[in-house]
Order: structure tokens, then sequence, then C-alpha cells
């Protein structure tokens, strides 16, 4: 339960695995089956909170990918206008 303090989804989603596991240890204790009912709720409510927050985050126009489908790719080779030192024969 030490996680819920934190209030983000993936520690309320540490605590709501923790409740369901004292759930399963003590199926008749009525304080973990409502602490287990809040958290879960809360969790949702987090959970849809990030969805609209981080949702969009990556879907930009082209993004790594061109619109054929395929991996954008450099159309020549970057050159270097670096002077090569005497005696390499041109490499």
């Amino acid at each position: 339960m030490g996680y819920v303090a934190m209030d983000s989804s993936t520690t309320l989603e540490l605590a709501v695995k923790d409740l369901t596991r004292a759930a399963q240890l003590a199926p008749g204790d009525k304080a973990v089956k409502l602490a287990l009912k809040k958290y879960h709720a809360d969790y949702s409510v987090q959970n849809n909170k990030d969805k609209k927050t981080y949702g969009g985050m990556f879907a930009s126009s082209d993004g790594l990918y061109s619109k054929a489908g395929g991996m954008l790719r450099m159309s020549t080779r970057p050159t270097l206008n670096v002077p090569l030192p005497s005696g390499l024969g041109g490499y």
C-alpha cells in the first residue's frame, strides 16, 4: 500500500496488484475489498487521464516512416569535406 501515496497510474496499478493478492489471501477482509474497489476506480480514472495526455504524442504526420510505408532513407550518401592525408591513393 506504500505505492498509493505517489498517485500515478503505475503506482496505482501496483497498489491494485498488491490489494488483489491481499484479497486472495484474506477473502473475508472487508477493508481489503473496499480498498481494492477504491484504488481500482482511482487507477481507471488516472489511466484515462494518461490516455488523454499522452495519446497523441507520437501521432505525427510522417514520424519515422514515409507515406509509402517504408522507413525514411537518405537519398544520397553523406560526404565529409575533409582533405585526405597524402599517400592514401584516394581512400
